[in-house]
């Protein structure tokens, strides 16, 4: 008795609906049918969800006489949806919305000048590690409170984006100072005071990124996450209390570059264009490279057959984890190229991550294993840092020497520059570092080093290579200080072959 005469307005939750009931009436309009879930109220005000579908009856000249709706009570099943989508928006610890639900607020909130920080708890893994989570947790929980206790006063959401990570997303109309002094007050508020739990005192190191946009579109809703983030490792890696984006913006220029590269490099390597190329290490002894050696060394051939040393891409290559795809291709082309050559020897660079990475050793050790020409290789091991691990570098090097290889520690003389390698790990030979060759002409102190490395191997019966020789100058002072092996563009640039 209560609804006949009255439309369904009565029943229907007009409000956040809007959408849905113009979809609705164009259905209808269109003598269409038409299906979706509708919100509803009853007389007291209880919300309910029904599962609705609407059919026009149509006469003999097309024309609606009247409409049938049917409509299905689904309440607790919206209601079990409902409570799914916000545990996966909701961050369990702390309650806060998460990453996701930060990344969907940001694609709802077109046409906002918008403002975001990225907070990060300094070495928060020790914290976990040393006190334990239960601490950690309660720390994070202490930390949300303060950002929700500033976000307040602005009017702001804070989000919990990663572990040790939060986030606040302002309206820049919201803010009553400028960014700067925003992030500067905010990093007093979580940074100067003690975090107390239980009966003890914690204090924490809190480094902020912050990035601003004056319209979001469609395709930047993302940057501004991606600038805070960038700006928050800027910061971090400067040893900065916080930065904002807009005094990074070569960090997000050499983020768009490795990008760029770890593409290249990922075409390369699928489609067979890393290469080698070849540089004689010439014999001073013999003036001549009779038993011929040969460097190998790694180019990258672009699209449009240009030649790129992989001074440009390696530290690209070792970020992406592509660095030991490189290395295999290296070991598996110089042993295809010097197969049938038994009348030459030749070398690949490999590195103590090379040698420490299980499936890169078991790779090389199984190519020298049943490689005639094994005898004839030398793994040259760039020192650019210290080598740790002595035990398992050693086993390595001890099994490819029984096979005849000979190991060489390549840029010796600066950084780490560790004797103790050449005592222990029974280097065979030594490349001494291009920086100091090349200045040996000029320079008393690397002519100093040079003579301390030569007297040192000569006392330990190791061979040694003079890199990085340039000129005629340098080559005759080589030859004077009695180094047995030379290699530079001086003698021989490299090549794409071997003679």
């Amino acid at each position: 008795e209560e609804v006949i005469g009255n439309t369904h307005d009565i029943m229907t939750e007009q409000d956040s609906q809007d959408e849905l009931l113009k979809g609705m009436k164009r259905a209808m309009e269109q003598k269409k049918t038409w299906n979706g879930i509708v919100k509803n109220i009853t007389k007291n005000g209880t919300i309910f969800y029904t599962d609705t579908t609407i059919v026009p009856i149509i006469d003999e000249s097309n024309q609606i006489i009247e409409y049938i709706a049917i409509r299905k009570d689904i309440s607790d099943l919206y209601k079990s949806k409902q409570k799914l989508i916000d545990q996966l928006y909701s961050d369990n610890l702390t309650g806060l919305p998460n990453r996701l639900k930060l990344i969907e607020d940001l694609k709802n909130k077109e046409n906002k000048e918008l403002f975001m920080v990225l907070i990060n708890i300094d070495r928060f893994k020790e914290i976990n590690d040393y006190y334990g989570y239960d601490i950690g947790d309660k720390l994070l929980i202490s930390l949300k409170d303060r950002l929700l206790n500033f976000s307040e006063k602005i009017q702001a959401s804070v989000y919990r984006v990663h572990a040790d990570e939060f986030a606040i997303l302002i309206k820049k109309d919201d803010l009553k100072k400028t960014i700067d002094e925003n992030v500067e007050e905010l990093h007093k508020e979580v940074d100067d005071k003690p975090y107390k739990i239980k009966d003890d005192e914690f204090n924490l190191n809190i480094t902020i990124g912050a990035s601003a946009v004056d319209k979001i579109a469609t395709k930047e809703e993302n940057d501004l996450l991606v600038n805070a983030d960038l700006a928050l490792r800027s910061a971090k890696k400067e040893k900065k209390d916080f930065l904002v984006f807009d005094s990074t913006i070569s960090l997000k220029k050499e983020s768009e570059e490795n990008l760029k590269w770890t593409q290249k490099l990922k075409d390369a390597i699928k489609n067979d264009r890393i290469i080698s190329y070849f540089q004689p290490i010439y014999d001073n002894k013999a003036k001549d490279i009779k038993k011929k050696r040969y460097e190998c060394l790694m180019r990258l051939v672009e699209n449009d057959g240009s030649i790129v040393s992989p001074f440009a891409f390696l530290n690209i290559a070792k970020k992406a984890k592509l660095y030991t795809k490189l290395t295999k291709i290296m070991v598996e082309k110089a042993f295809e190229t010097f197969k049938d050559k038994d009348n030459f020897s030749f070398s690949i660079n490999i590195s103590a991550e090379d040698i420490l990475d299980k499936n890169t050793a078991s790779f090389i050790k199984e190519k020298v294993k049943e490689s005639p020409v094994a005898k004839n290789a030398i793994f040259e091991i760039v020192e650019s840092e210290g080598i740790e691990n002595f035990s398992e570098v050693k086993d390595f090097i001890d099994y490819v020497k029984s096979f005849g290889c000979k190991i060489a520690i390549d840029d010796f003389g600066t950084g780490y520059s560790n004797f103790e390698y050449l005592t222990k790990l029974n280097i065979d030979i030594i490349k001494i570092d291009g920086s100091l060759i090349k200045n040996i002409t000029s320079d008393k102190d690397a002519q100093t080093i040079v003579k301390t490395i030569i007297e040192f191997a000569k006392e330990l019966n190791i061979e040694i290579v003079a890199e990085y020789v340039h000129s005629k100058e340098v080559q005759k002072e080589i030859e004077n200080l009695d180094i047995k092996y030379s290699q530079g563009f001086y003698l021989s640039e490299p090549k794409n072959s071997i003679s």
